[in-house]
């Protein structure tokens, strides 16, 4: 029996602990493999597990974790540190994968497996980078997760278009909204509850409505559902291309401005096969929705070209669900050592 032990704290709501959730579960699913996560209590942890039919061992990664026999492959999920009590227990060879950021930045392709100093020589580290390359380590998909065939919707004939929200707080959601009646669009709007404040609800247009959290099955029902998906971080950016449905993605604010060229790097890497007049209409509006510049021409031309884009999502889509994913790639990884 391949024994994981997945180590992860709750850095950013919903994203961080969602992944170290379906790696587990992915892991745990698969025959001689068997999964533990090693996670801090909260409500966040609550939120995802409930109604969730996780089959993996929970632990709290703040107890005395010196009577827990050490994996001998451990992942921790953006460099989670390992507590020493546990380190200290390590006898035999054991690999440790620091699992990354997901970008489309290119210097992650140079860095995926390199090995981590480490003064322990039982251990060896290894940079684990998930990314839309072959030289990476692919996204983090279930086995269920199989290609599928679209029929775009006829959204220019209704002139009504059913979206889905999960943006960060920041973002000006009515003067976003408001678009949509300067360029003749109803937009059915579905937006996460949990990033808006009681003003902002009251203010949506009546077409609008709210969700409150959803667990990831469901959450990836909506996306399916929905014809157009606004997007935020990593793991409903994975959820969204999966979904095969055209997508907007809001990287996660950084004061450097970093998460700009991980917006660049991704419409490059990701469009860099469709028409460039089509790539450039979905960088407009990318870049809009991230720098919350919104402007009306934007989307006008997104949705006038709407049939088109959606085709290419969805290859794209089956594209993505045909590559090795995490899981394979760390198998393959484990099963030549």
């Amino acid at each position: 029996m391949r024994v994981w032990h997945i180590f992860s704290r709750v850095i950013d709501n919903y994203g961080d602990i969602a992944i170290a959730i379906r790696l587990a579960k992915q892991l745990n699913s698969l025959p001689k493999n068997r999964a533990v996560l090693l996670a801090e209590k909260s409500n966040t942890l609550n939120e995802l597990l409930a109604n969730n039919n996780a089959t993996f061992k929970l632990l709290d990664i703040d107890d005395d974790l010196s009577m827990d026999a050490p994996a001998t492959f451990i992942v921790t999920i953006f460099n989670t540190e390992i507590p020493k009590n546990y380190l200290d227990k390590i006898s035999q060879k054991t690999k440790i994968f620091i699992y990354e950021y997901l970008t489309a930045e290119s210097w992650t392709e140079r860095f995926h497996l390199t090995p981590s100093l480490n003064l322990n020589p039982l251990i060896e580290k290894i940079y684990f980078y998930p990314g839309f390359s072959n030289k990476t380590g692919g996204l983090l998909r279930e086995a269920t997760v199989v290609k599928k065939e679209y029929k775009p919707s006829s959204i220019n004939k209704s002139k009504i278009i059913k979206t889905s929200f999960f943006f960060y707080p920041h973002t000006k959601i009515l003067e976003f909204l408001d678009l949509f009646d300067e360029i003749d669009y109803k937009c059915k709007a579905l937006i996460y509850r949990g990033i808006i404040d009681k003003e902002t609800v009251l203010k949506l247009p009546y077409h609008t409505a709210t969700f409150n959290f959803l667990p990831p099955d469901q959450y990836d029902n909506l996306l399916y559902a929905s014809d157009l998906n606004f997007v935020r971080g990593e793991d409903s950016l994975c959820r969204a291309i999966f979904s095969g449905k055209p997508f907007i993605w809001q990287p996660y604010i950084q004061a450097d401005g970093a998460h700009l060229k991980k917006l660049e790097a991704f419409i490059f890497k990701y469009f860099d096969s469709i028409d460039s007049k089509l790539k450039n209409i979905i960088g407009d509006i990318f870049n809009d929705w991230s720098s919350g510049q919104f402007k009306s021409e934007s989307i006008r031309n997104y949705l006038y070209h709407y049939e088109d884009i959606s085709l290419f999502y969805a290859d794209r889509s089956n594209q993505f669900i045909s590559k090795k994913s995490v899981v394979e790639n760390l198998l393959t990884i484990v099963e030549k050592s």
